[in-house]
């Protein structure tokens, strides 16, 4: 048997969801939340997870710092996390600086995320792991390669989002 507790803060989602879940024969399975995930560490006790999961969904963590040592007493001995997310892209940051701050301000604007370049690179993002009360066991950047605008080019157009004329 499989308990899912899922967090979201969208209303829109959290209806989509319920329809889903109603609809399938995972009813009583997935114990929906509505409510922001920063607050998980007052929503659960300690030691109430054997797997923490997070997809495209760690940016928007408030403080993603205390995030994780919020996700570490909520699983239980031997819990595990599983991450995939966005990181920003260094080589970017070095060739274009302002071009680079200026999509990384709209994208935070746009999605409130909080892509920052001391925890959202996968490098420093490493270094917080490692220092982090959790067992790194794996960590990667993705295998297929990109050039360095591809994240700049997906989003152009899009709310001006990636437009430099419009900073």
């Amino acid at each position: 048997r499989v308990d899912i507790s899922a967090i979201t803060i969208s209303d829109v989602q959290f209806k989509i969801a319920q329809d889903k879940i109603a609809d399938s024969s995972l009813l009583g399975n997935i114990h929906l939340i509505l409510n922001d995930y920063n607050c998980a560490g007052d929503i659960f006790p300690p030691g109430s997870f054997d797997l923490v999961y997070f997809l495209e969904s760690f940016c928007y963590a408030e403080n993603p710092v205390d995030m994780l040592n919020t996700v570490f007493k909520l699983l239980k001995p031997g819990g595990i996390l599983y991450m995939k997310d966005f990181f920003l892209i260094d080589d970017l940051r070095i060739e274009k600086k302002e071009v680079y701050n200026a999509i990384v301000k709209k994208i935070n604007a746009f999605y409130a995320t909080n892509l920052t370049y001391e925890h959202n690179n996968i490098n420093s993002f490493s270094r917080i792991l490692q220092k982090s009360p959790f067992e790194v066991n794996f960590i990667r950047k993705p295998l297929y390669k990109t050039d360095n605008y591809s994240f700049y080019k997906a989003y152009q157009g899009m709310n001006d989002l990636g437009s430099e004329a419009n900073d």
